[in-house]
């Protein structure tokens, strides 16, 4: 398998004044000038903004999880630029910059002064990319399924899964990569059962369709430029990793990335993988409540 073809598949897991909205009854739509955003809000109170994964994926994963912390919290949920019912426009360029911009919009157009980021997998990067940005806008981190703090971790959370590659897996992956034409999205869910501790919790992720433009374009741009391993000390917020036990990339190794952050604490999840809200649900709403008290 190419190896670029490789590593984007791996992170999958891994402006003008702002317009009016148009409201539907699920959610949202935030007209940005040069994005609508696809939102939906829950509950009240002190303010969570989630940060999907891919780039390219949508929010759907972080339901029904979301509306527990949604008794307690505002929940604010969205599609980032080109993904999910956000509006996706072919020939444009889909960058970091172009998601941290539109984060900002958002936050203004919903009169945050502050929030708490919760960033899984991709998202994880953007919140730490956001906050880089915006130190002041942001009240706590907390990141899941982190993929670290640089590159160098991106690389380590690939090779670590690919070790994970079963014959079976690895003789799918080659058909779909020999087709007449590659079905990224096949070959995204063959790879699933790599990213779990127990693969029948499988059933109870959403079935979304990844945006692949929006994917492969921020995922060239994270492997060139990702690395915060010597800005630790500027992120003063305090910063929450919560890793499933099992992730390809573990709490122990976490530990050691974030060990320069200013105010960083690592906390891992029994028997769940990447998507510790998924597995254990429950574990991760108690651990993020306690951990929101401080």
């Amino acid at each position: 398998m190419k190896k670029t073809l490789l590593l984007t598949l791996v992170l999958l897991v891994a402006s003008s004044s702002l317009g009016q909205s148009n409201t539907t009854d699920a959610g949202t739509f935030y007209d940005l000038g040069n994005d609508q955003l696809f939102v939906r809000e829950l509950g009240s109170g002190d303010p969570l903004v989630f940060l999907h994964g891919g780039p390219g994926d949508n929010h759907e994963n972080f339901m029904p999880w979301g509306r527990e912390l949604a008794n307690t919290h505002q929940v604010i949920l969205y599609d980032q630029s080109g993904a999910g019912q956000s509006t996706f426009k072919e020939k444009q360029a889909y960058t970091i910059e172009r998601e941290v911009a539109n984060l900002e919009r958002l936050r203004e157009k919903l009169n945050l002064e502050t929030m708490t980021l919760v960033g899984h997998s991709w998202g994880s990067i953007l919140s730490l990319y956001y906050a880089q940005q915006y130190p002041d806008r942001v009240s706590r981190i907390v990141l899941m399924g982190s993929i670290g703090t640089s590159y160098q971790d991106y690389q380590a959370f690939a090779a670590n899964l690919m070790s994970r590659m079963t014959p079976v897996i690895q003789s799918k992956l080659m058909q779909l990569q020999t087709a007449e034409s590659i079905d990224m999205q096949a070959m995204f869910q063959a790879m699933l059962p790599l990213y779990f501790y127990d693969v029948d919790k499988i059933k109870d992720m959403s079935d979304t369709q990844i945006q692949f433009d929006v994917q492969q374009s921020i995922a060239r741009q994270v492997m060139l430029e990702f690395d915060f391993s010597k800005d630790g000390a500027a992120f003063t917020m305090p910063i929450y990793v919560v890793q499933g036990e099992h992730d390809p990339l573990s709490p122990t190794l976490l530990e050691e990335r974030f060990a320069t952050f200013t105010n960083a604490k690592v906390l891992g999840i029994p028997e769940a993988g990447h998507w510790p809200f998924v597995e254990q649900p429950k574990a991760t709403t108690q651990a993020i409540l306690e951990l929101l008290k401080n």
